[in-house]
């Protein structure tokens, strides 16, 4: 928990339900702080609670946001490097 990685898949997902297809790569996982995501908990799941197998729902948040403490982007700007 709390480390960064980056994207397995291409961030895509359903306009309708607002559900990502998005897959987090574990193979990415490090401390590098350019990595697209940051680890923050996993979801209590108990009909998917098995961390060896694909698919753990995995809470995360993005580095590259106005609300990350990074700073990659200004508050209230919008920014056009793929968010």
């Amino acid at each position: 928990m709390f480390t960064n990685a980056n994207f397995a898949t291409a961030a895509s997902g359903s306009t309708t339900t607002g559900i990502s297809s998005a897959k987090l790569g574990v193979s990415t996982l490090g401390v590098t702080a350019n990595l697209n995501l940051r680890i923050m908990g996993f979801q209590d799941d108990p009909e998917n609670s098995d961390f060896a197998a694909a698919g753990i729902p995995v809470i995360v948040r993005l580095n590259n946001s106005f609300n990350s403490p990074n700073g990659a982007i200004a508050g209230g700007t919008v920014s056009t490097t793929g968010v």
